[in-house]
């Protein structure tokens, strides 16, 4: 498989565009809702991927759901979880290990009360500004709410689970680094 940022693609010979849509499989493996919107989110229709692109998404998880303390202190399980499973998650081999662990960091999460993967997080203080938006122009009959509250999805069985949650100031206070890094696999 070729990768689009990897390559100049006017220079390879071949290509292929794979439009595999895994979702149904991916979901019939991952048992909670949780680690399917996880797995979809991070890592779209892949069937695997290496320990450091998980490990990656759980740290970034963890900022997200402002529990960041909990990924550095479950680092050394992590670590001897990527040497078991020789570097490389799999839905087929893995897939009750990898709900297990996107769990253990929902309920991390919960403490502060909410969880990133369900609910849609509010991090400023006040009504939207809509009136500094850049977008020019939205099609007839749409309107930008300054104060949104998800009512429109109310009749929508999927998506009436959602909640807006508005962060306090001390939850706001508390630093999220989403920067990308490499999963240090094996302890120094």
């Amino acid at each position: 498989m070729l990768h689009p940022w990897a390559y100049d693609l006017d220079k390879v010979d071949f290509k292929y565009i794979m439009n595999n849509d895994l979702t149904d499989r991916i979901c019939a493996m991952l048992q909670t809702q949780s680690a399917q919107v996880f797995w979809l989110t991070f890592f779209k229709s892949q069937l695997a991927v290496s320990a450091d692109d998980f490990f990656g998404a759980l740290r970034e998880l963890a900022n997200m759901n402002k529990v960041p303390q909990f990924y550095d202190q479950n680092l050394p399980s992590y670590q001897d979880a990527a040497i078991a499973c020789d570097f490389v998650f799999s839905l087929a081999k893995d897939a009750a290990q990898i709900s297990a662990m996107v769990q253990q960091v929902v309920d991390a999460g919960s403490a502060v009360g909410y969880n990133a993967l369900k609910d849609q997080i509010k991090v400023y203080q006040g009504d939207f500004d809509t009136e500094n938006l850049k977008v020019s122009g939205f099609p007839a009959g749409m309107t930008v709410n300054s104060n949104p509250r998800f009512n429109e999805f109310d009749r929508d069985e999927a998506l009436a689970s959602i909640s807006l949650r508005q962060l306090s100031q001390q939850q706001l206070d508390i630093p999220a680094d989403l920067c990308r890094r490499t999963f240090e696999s094996v302890p120094n």
